[in-house]
């Protein structure tokens, strides 16, 4: 009656340190299916990763019985990008062995130096019950101080930043597995600081995560506030001049008078054009979304400036479901790739930008196409930057890319010797 009792306080303890460490894979990464019959499976596999891999001092056997069962979960439940799972794996990875050796261990050390081995076996399975109710405290505390910085982490991160990342987390991971194979049997103990600092360092390295993403989150939306600044600094500007127009209109249309009253009227005309001229605006209404309008003006300008003709369609309302952010980096970056493209071909040849987005009943589409002479690079099925310093280049079409995924949406590129198109849907 007591194993029976003993088993199933175990399985229950297992059950929701699975599901503890589901709930912090889940904010980290996205399941191919949100079904509960997979969120299901997800807490059964953590539940074998954190209590079926038993880890002893002095064995390698349960700390990679716990990665490989580890490692098959994120590959097989999770869809996002490969390098993400794994950063994933080796952030969280070193808090699972360091939790499951610790309370698996401390039981064991009770047992031996305290009891001398000494124990009846209902006391033991009392025992073993306590040490490893020790899993539910231990992950709550990783759960709640990680799952606010891991939500703020999004695909802004590079895979060099994803990469740093990595070595971080490894450098805790091959420690703590070092500590525990070289650890022995009586002093087990010893190696109780090395886990604590693996977890304070998987913790530690969800905040980095989170500050870098902020970091480059606040980046983008100073760019868009400059985008805005830009764009009602000229309106303001605008505004001013048909004010002073404005105020001198009686004496603009005596002079017109006199040019018509004298018959002198190509003067007349020559006058009227010139005011005509000064009316007109810098700025143009290309939707009333003012985040887009305010980057599609700024890029028009600069494509204008470049003899390049713009064709501008397009139907953004105030309200998106695209974040400001993220609409100003996929108006902004295509668009800036479309001009650079355009100011490679000779200036006696047609250059050429066509935008088409419309979002309508929460469907989001976008099409930009472009001339083009330059030739397409790719490496390993991803477009490739033609400038020599590709760390800084190259990252507009991914930046695109990750949102639209981000997004469950769908990216096309397409392109001939003349022209190049990218086709959005989400």
């Amino acid at each position: 009656m007591i194993f029976t009792i003993q088993s199933i306080v175990l399985i229950l303890i297992g059950l929701s340190t699975g599901y503890l460490m589901d709930k912090i894979m889940s904010t980290f990464l996205t399941m191919r299916n949100t079904h509960f019959l997979m969120r299901l499976i997800a807490i059964l596999a953590f539940f074998l990763t954190g209590n079926l891999a038993i880890i002893f001092p002095g064995e390698l056997t349960g700390t990679a019985a716990a990665l490989c069962l580890f490692l098959i979960t994120v590959l097989i439940l999770y869809k996002d990008p490969l390098l993400v799972k794994l950063s994933a794996i080796a952030i969280i990875y070193p808090i699972t062995v360091s939790i499951a050796y610790m309370t698996e261990d401390i039981g064991f050390s009770i047992w031996y130096h305290f009891f001398h081995t000494n124990m009846s076996a209902a006391a033991e399975g009392i025992l073993t019950m306590l040490s490893r109710s020790l899993r539910i405290p231990l992950w709550y505390f990783v759960y709640c101080f990680t799952k606010n910085w891991i939500t703020q982490i999004s695909r802004q991160l590079t895979p060099r930043m994803w990469l740093v990342i990595d070595a971080i987390s490894l450098t805790s991971c091959v420690g703590i597995v070092t500590v525990i194979y070289n650890s022995d049997i009586i002093s087990s103990y010893a190696a109780y600081p090395a886990c604590i600092s693996c977890i304070l360092t998987g913790v530690g390295t969800c905040y980095l995560c989170s500050y870098i993403s902020r970091t480059i989150k606040a980046d983008m939306e100073i760019q868009t506030l400059k985008y805005q600044q830009s764009y009602y600094r000229e309106l303001e500007e605008n505004q001013k001049t048909v004010r002073k127009l404005r105020h001198d209109m009686k004496n603009h249309l005596n002079i017109i008078g006199t040019f018509l009253r004298d018959d002198n009227l190509i003067q007349a005309k020559e006058y009227f054009s010139d005011l005509t001229a000064e009316f007109s605006t810098g700025t143009r209404t290309f939707c009333t979304n003012s985040i887009v309008n305010a980057v599609i003006n700024a890029k028009y300008d600069l494509a204008v400036r470049e003899n390049i003709n713009c064709t501008i369609q397009v139907d953004i309302p105030d309200e998106v479901e695209l974040d400001d952010i993220s609409l100003c980096s996929l108006f902004a970056n295509t668009l800036d790739n479309a001009i650079e493209a355009c100011c490679k071909m000779e200036p006696d040849k047609q250059r050429w930008i066509l935008l088409k987005a419309r979002d309508h009943n929460g469907h989001f589409s976008y099409e930009i196409s472009n001339s083009k002479v330059n030739e397409v690079i790719y490496r390993q099925k991803k477009i490739m930057t033609d400038k020599k310093e590709k760390s800084v280049h190259g990252i507009g079409l991914k930046t695109v890319s990750e949102i639209i995924a981000g997004r469950d949406g769908h990216l096309q590129i397409s392109h001939t010797d003349q022209d190049f198109t990218l086709t959005a849907i989400i």
